[in-house]
């Protein structure tokens, strides 16, 4: 922010996620610290307070996250939730669109590599399943943290998917390299083996795909469905409306099928094993500090401590 013209002060908050900043509104449009701000990667988000920012004198001015004054709000309710059946970084930015066209929302971080969603909320105008609602309408799946039965049950599909996927795709390829029933009746053996693999365990990614396409994004599952469709349809159409004898390509949206499903659940497996370690390491964090004031000892959060401030820390702790 500081190397745009017109700016004389900027001070930003890590603790409260906020900046403030000086400028000359008659040098540098407030667009335009938006998009620095954007261009380095992070987001805005309106702010909490209920006044617009007031020239100073001089002409510069205060500026607020985006400018506009924010009605009143009642009680600020927080929820955080697991979320499955996001592919990539984009299904994370298809959830905070779907909770930008909500009132009563007002503050939304989605987190891709953690698969986790933070919503801060007017609880005068919403409720937790109401939020969780809009992930589910977004195509996705909301899980409220600790209910583990729902998120086993996604598991057991992924692995169900996957093994079944296998299952069918290991003897088409099989039968692509050694053609055991001549090729005309080969080709109808693979058309079969296939059309399940493709609409049984490649089901997960045509229902990706439509619901980012639904609110007109585009992610992972998108280039997934254009990938395997290609190879089928174009299969089918040979085999039925061109030459039953030519060459198919059954095998290769089954094997991209099966791949893809094996690399989501090595990464599922990963990223449960990194996130039992990062709770292990986050359980160790204190959260409470003692000080010393005129000799008296007093806990406090530990987030409040400030240089100069003298701790007495005890063994163990």
């Amino acid at each position: 922010l500081q190397d745009v013209a017109g700016v004389s002060n900027t001070q930003v908050s890590l603790e409260n996620s906020c900046a403030t900043v000086t400028f000359d509104d008659t040098a540098v449009a407030l667009d335009t610290l938006h998009a620095a701000i954007i261009e380095e990667g992070y987001s805005i988000v309106p702010p909490e307070a209920a006044a617009p920012a007031q020239p100073e004198a001089g002409g510069e001015a205060i500026a607020a996250a985006d400018g506009t004054a924010k009605p009143a709000v009642g009680k600020i309710g927080k929820i955080a939730f697991k979320i499955e059946g996001m592919s990539c970084v984009n299904c994370a930015r298809t959830i905070e669109k779907a909770f930008a066209r909500v009132a009563g929302i007002q503050n939304v971080s989605i987190n891709f590599s953690l698969e986790k969603g933070f919503v801060e909320f007017d609880e005068t105008l919403l409720d937790a399943p109401s939020v969780l609602r809009v992930v589910n309408d977004a195509g996705y799946s909301a899980v409220a943290e600790g209910d583990t039965q729902t998120g086993s049950s996604v598991a057991r599909k992924e692995k169900f998917r996957f093994f079944f996927a296998l299952a069918l795709t290991a003897p088409l390829v099989v039968f692509m390299y050694t053609m055991p029933f001549g090729h005309l009746q080969t080709n109808y053996v693979m058309f079969a083996l296939a059309t399940l693999v493709q609409f049984v365990s490649g089901v997960t990614f045509y229902e990706g795909a439509w619901h980012s396409l639904k609110n007109r994004s585009t992610n992972m599952d998108v280039l997934i469905a254009l990938g395997i469709s290609a190879a089928y349809f174009y299969s089918v159409f040979s085999l039925f409306f061109i030459d039953p004898h030519a060459h198919a390509f059954f095998d290769s949206s089954a094997m991209l099928i099966t791949f893809i499903l094996l690399g989501k659940m090595l990464e599922a497996r990963a990223k449960g094993k990194t996130g039992q370690a990062l709770q292990k390491l986050l359980s160790l964090q204190a959260d409470r500090a003692r000080l010393l004031e005129n000799g008296k000892e007093r806990m406090v959060a530990a987030s409040s401590v400030k240089p100069g401030d003298i701790m007495l820390i005890r063994p163990g702790e």
